[in-house]
């Protein structure tokens, strides 16, 4: 495999307030590409971004917009919804063609990057501490199943990520971003669902 693109928020980026330099050095991405291969990898993993730009936290780095300016690959890895839950992004339904909604922008974003990558993972929100309902009425979990719900319109691969064994208090001390530790599971449960 020549090139993976990864495409989320802190997460993927490896950002971590209780590691040195608030960075996860060999976060999930960085190891399963080692594991798969890969002769080149791109992290597009930005802090706060969402799928939906309909927020005031760089809209234009949204997924659904920033795909367009990606390199092509192989293989994507996505994993991006938690903060479209944490900044109250309505989630519409899978029908939706626009990305004024969470759901309008998964459907953009799986149109255009289709046309981008050989193949998409998408992996849905790992949990975090607080999963209450937003001021839209919604939890986490409802923009999970939103994920689920419209990748499978596009026959894309879902890995839940809320099934990975992370533990809070080893594992994600500040309640939302994995360690290094917590990185090396997440990236075990990953490497073991795609048989690699």
């Amino acid at each position: 495999m020549k090139r993976l693109v990864a495409i989320g928020d802190s997460i993927v980026h490896g950002t971590c307030s209780s590691e040195p330099f608030g960075l996860v050095e060999n976060n999930f991405i960085k190891i399963i590409s080692e594991k798969l291969g890969v002769s080149e990898v791109v992290n597009y993993g930005i802090n706060g971004t969402t799928m939906c730009p309909e927020t005031e936290w760089r809209p234009t780095l949204s997924a659904c917009l920033y795909v367009d300016e990606m390199l092509p690959a192989d293989l994507a890895i996505v994993a991006c919804g938690t903060n479209d839950y944490g900044r109250n992004i309505e989630i519409g339904n899978a029908d939706d063609k626009t990305e004024k909604t969470f759901c309008g922008a998964l459907n953009v974003f799986f149109e255009k990057a289709l046309k981008r990558f050989g193949k998409i993972i998408y992996i849905t929100p790992i949990k975090r501490k607080s999963e209450d309902k937003n001021t839209k009425g919604y939890t986490l979990s409802d923009y999970r199943v939103a994920i689920k719900e419209v990748a499978k319109k596009y026959s894309v691969t879902i890995i839940d990520g809320e099934k990975i064994a992370l533990d809070f208090e080893k594992h994600i001390p500040d309640g939302l971003h994995p360690n290094s530790k917590g990185h090396e599971i997440y990236a075990s449960y990953l490497i073991r669902l795609l048989n690699v």
